[in-house]
């Protein structure tokens, strides 16, 4: 696995030596590389299929302008994000989130290109005060889905008793999300059953128009694992006898996304395409962790070696995540698929800043570049200054390396807290 990424490799090590660590790096060739998969899958066995990246997920302009130069829509949760998305030029956005003022409202909906999907009640409410002519969508809460889940959307009951209650705007879809990190597609078969069930119940002007059934995202994308509570526990003790489960395995499968993409398509034809009157209604999907994570990874370096720990140049303030999860590391000065298991903290004063607990290599050494892999999704756009400011991102791009967002510095921080 690591061996065959060799020369790859040696490149991004070359870029700790050009830019200094900590940084981030993002692979633009197998990013997009791994988007046109995706697109073309579903793209080959349904017609009208729409995909929308959520910005949430990883904001960085560079990674938006990418997928709306591949014709991505955006789904976004803010009026910045927003913002973002109108200034490239992103022809269709949807706008999801469960808390948004009716000033917020009027300003979302007035762009034509987007289309505001109401969380609960109110939001449909204030929609209907505020606005007219326009298209809408609806999230609906389904059952059975994770209790974590349970605050969005509107449960189907009170959905069919107030819908006739929009009548100045459109409610042209239906969209849930339930949860992420999904690994079995089947899932979605059930969850399209019951929004077939609520369609069915609509009246028949309401439901000839709707035009998208959209089922979210949470795909998981593979290529590290969450900590169960043990493994967690573990991590903070400082016990390097886990992981338990086998590292190779859970650190480098990645998410078939082939069956992924025959699995939801059989199941929207089954389930929404058979309706009368939905023939043409489009499949709307948000996939944010499969479309980013695995294909931007941090550089940092050695800076303590002990016995019992490493210690390196990166903070868990720029990954926060990562307390939770096990991502591959390789040691890029020591390639190897051997493992070395031991403790490797961050550069913050904090008793909980732990990076892992094993990496690919046969040696460690002062001054040896490690890179923590796969943490593309919520760690640039969760990233915290705390106590060490934010990296720089650098592009990887047919070889060719770029400085996409500079480091913070101290003059930044200072205008941005007190002003000139």
């Amino acid at each position: 696995m690591i061996n065959e990424q060799n020369s790859k490799l040696k490149k991004i090590k070359s870029c700790a030596t050009k830019f200094g660590t900590p940084l981030y790096i993002v692979d633009e060739d197998e990013l997009t590389k791994n988007a046109r998969n995706l697109v073309n899958l579903f793209k080959k066995r349904l017609h009208n299929v729409e995909i929308f990246y959520p910005y949430k997920t990883n904001n960085l302009p560079l990674v938006c302008e990418r997928f709306k130069e591949m014709n991505l829509g955006a789904e976004v949760s803010s009026i910045l994000d927003l913002k973002l998305a109108i200034r490239l030029g992103v022809e269709k956005i949807i706008f999801n989130s469960p808390a948004k003022k009716s000033d917020e409202i009027c300003e979302i909906i007035e762009n034509d290109n987007v289309t505001f999907v109401a969380d609960n009640i109110q939001q449909l409410r204030l929609v209907n005060e505020n606005s007219k002519n326009h298209d809408i969508g609806v999230r609906i809460k389904l059952s059975n889905t994770d209790k974590k889940w349970e605050r969005f959307g509107i449960e189907p009951k009170q959905f069919l008793e107030n819908y006739k209650k929009c009548t100045k705007n459109r409610i042209v879809g239906m969209h849930f999300h339930c949860f992420t990190k999904n690994k079995n597609p089947e899932t979605y078969s059930r969850l399209l059953t019951h929004i077939r069930n609520l369609i069915l119940k609509l009246d028949e002007k309401t439901r000839k128009n709707i035009k998208f059934v959209d089922i979210g995202g949470g795909f998981d994308s593979g290529g590290y694992f969450t900590l169960n509570p043990i493994e967690f526990a573990s991590r903070l003790t400082g016990n390097k006898l886990l992981p338990i489960r086998s590292i190779q395995y859970s650190m480098f499968k990645k998410t078939d996304m082939k069956s992924l993409a025959k699995n939801i398509s059989e199941s929207f034809e089954e389930k929404i395409l058979n309706i009368k009157g939905l023939e043409n209604t489009s499949l709307y999907l948000e996939p944010g962790r499969l479309l980013v994570n695995n294909f931007i990874h941090v550089l940092s370096s050695v800076l303590y070696v002990d016995k019992k720990f490493v210690t390196i140049d990166a903070g868990t303030n720029i990954f926060p995540r990562i307390l939770y999860e096990h991502h591959p590391i390789i040691n890029l000065s020591s390639l190897s698929e051997n493992v070395i298991k031991t403790n490797i903290f961050g550069s913050l004063c904090s008793s909980t800043d732990i990076i892992g607990n094993f990496v690919f290599t046969n040696s460690l050494n002062i001054s040896d570049i490690l890179m923590v892999m796969n943490i593309g999704a919520y760690s640039i756009s969760q990233a915290q200054q705390f106590i060490e400011p934010l990296p720089k991102v650098i592009s990887l791009k047919n070889g060719n390396a770029k400085t996409v967002r500079v480091e913070e510095d101290f003059e930044y921080r200072y205008k941005r807290d007190v002003g000139d």
